[in-house]
């Protein structure tokens, strides 16, 4: 029988706030001591040891429209302006004329998912086999009151192989493949009609949001928020300018299935004249991920933001008011420059953002 001094020495003898983040096995040392967590950046893990939260890099893109003259009909396509007439009748919205008529006027660029997370992590199977508590039937239920209306009814009327098919895009990635027998199998075993009965929103559009992805193995910060926004939304840094020493974004948050987030985004200024935003058909990383996008003013963004996600509603505001502060006059770079060293850098070890997990109340 292994007692308790056995147990302890077979773990690195690390400080309690580092060991809550993670225990690595002294034997697994020399293989893990010059890898790096593709999702913390920290060195001597990898990530699936890592539990700092699930953190995501991406840029918030703005744009300043000096009077009427130069607006432009391309910033929203008619299918983005019939959800904001939609949701403005629906919920009451009202914007003041006065204001939408000012100039200059900032506007941000946001995208619609193709499908919505609760859609994709149901789908997928993000959720333990093992009820412990009912903690499985709560994520699962919180996954059913994110989906669309249309999607509950995919649910109820297509196969899973034509729901898993028409998720992915890319036939070709290793999460079609790898994934399909164990999401399917997982997929049979529910009671579909009671859980699409019992959901209780109705939600007729995905999310908006601001383009963001995850980090790829050797990707730096910087790089993997310039290529997910370019994936995105197809502009590529040569139409926008970092705003000099301006610090990053944090939008930290416990979502509504109880996993820990941390969204990363770098500010940029559009340049003039740049193409208006449209989905390319043919682009096929495009069009798996994102449905709609457009140029929006501050109160069509938090419209459009869902109830629930006070985090992302927070972090605009913040960002509009810096911009304000700016006073239409931008200092700006073809690169990212910050000399606020503290505020760039992040350690599973210690909180360094602006926005202190906020929990999202869901319906």
């Amino acid at each position: 029988m292994q007692t308790n001094s056995q147990f302890e020495s077979d773990f690195i003898c690390l400080p309690n706030d580092v060991l809550a983040y993670y225990n690595i096995k002294k034997s697994n040392i020399s293989k893990y001591k010059n890898v790096y967590c593709v999702n913390c950046g920290e060195k001597g893990h990898i990530i699936r040891d890592c539990n700092g939260p699930i953190t995501s890099f991406g840029i918030i893109a703005f744009k300043v429209v000096e009077d009427k003259h130069s607006e432009s009909d391309d910033d929203k396509n008619d299918a983005l302006q019939g959800i904001l007439n939609t949701l403005q009748k629906r919920n009451q919205f009202y914007i003041p004329p006065c204001k939408e008529d000012s100039y200059p006027k900032i506007k941000f660029l946001m995208i619609q998912r193709k499908d919505t997370m609760g859609y994709t992590d149901f789908v997928r199977g993000k959720y333990s086999e093992k009820n412990l508590e009912g903690y499985s039937d709560q994520i699962i239920n919180v996954c059913l009151n994110e989906m669309t209306q249309q999607e509950k009814t995919n649910l109820l009327t297509k196969s899973f192989d034509q729901i898993w098919s028409e998720l992915w895009n890319n036939h070709d990635s290793k999460c079609f493949r790898n994934e399909y027998e164990h999401a399917k199998k997982k997929y049979q075993q529910l009671d579909i009609k009671r859980l699409v009965r019992e959901s209780m929103t109705t939600f007729d559009f995905q999310e908006f949001g601001f383009p963001k992805g995850r980090r790829n193995m050797k990707e730096t910060n910087i790089s993997c928020a310039e290529r997910e926004f370019y994936e995105e939304t197809g502009y590529d840094n040569t139409y926008y300018d970092f705003i000099k020493n301006y610090p990053t974004i944090h939008e930290e948050f416990i979502g509504t299935n109880g996993v820990h987030y941390r969204h990363i985004y770098y500010l940029v200024k559009m340049k003039n004249n740049v193409p208006a935003p449209k989905i390319d058909q043919s682009n096929k990383i495009q069009t798996g991920e994102v449905k709609n996008i457009g140029w929006l003013t501050l109160d069509e963004c938090i419209m459009l933001i869902r109830p629930y996600d006070t985090a992302k509603k927070s972090v605009i505001r913040s960002v509009y008011y810096d911009i304000l502060d700016m006073k239409n006059k931008f200092v700006c770079s073809n690169f990212y420059y910050n000399s606020h060293k503290k505020t760039t850098r992040l350690s599973p070890f210690k909180e360094r953002y602006d926005y202190s997990s906020v929990y999202s109340n869901s319906f």
